[in-house]
């Protein structure tokens, strides 16, 4: 117990739920990027303000029906979007 309390405690180690939650909201971001929605659009889509956008994409973290209605709404499937992430992160581990 008090190993996973010093590592949820510790601010600089994610652990694997919330690094994939910011690949994924980076993954959308570069999607949108890609589909050239700018932040105004994508946040008029969603309800919320730019500003709001941009702390999303800033904090790479955002509420699950955002992600969906975000993804949907640029004609992605949210599952590709998460495995596009989900590869990035397993690019990025050490080999065994």
């Amino acid at each position: 117990m008090s190993t996973f309390m010093a590592m949820t405690s510790n601010q600089d180690t994610l652990t694997p739920g919330p690094l994939l939650a910011t690949a994924t909201v980076r993954e959308l971001r570069r999607a949108a990027g890609a589909d050239e929605v700018s932040k105004t659009a994508l946040a008029g889509r969603l309800g919320i303000s730019r500003q709001t956008m941009s702390k999303r994409f800033q904090q790479g973290d955002m509420k699950l029906s955002e992600f969906f209605d975000a993804a949907l709404s640029m004609n992605r499937d949210p599952g590709d979007i998460l495995a596009a992430a989900t590869a990035t992160l397993n690019a990025k581990e050490p080999n065994s």
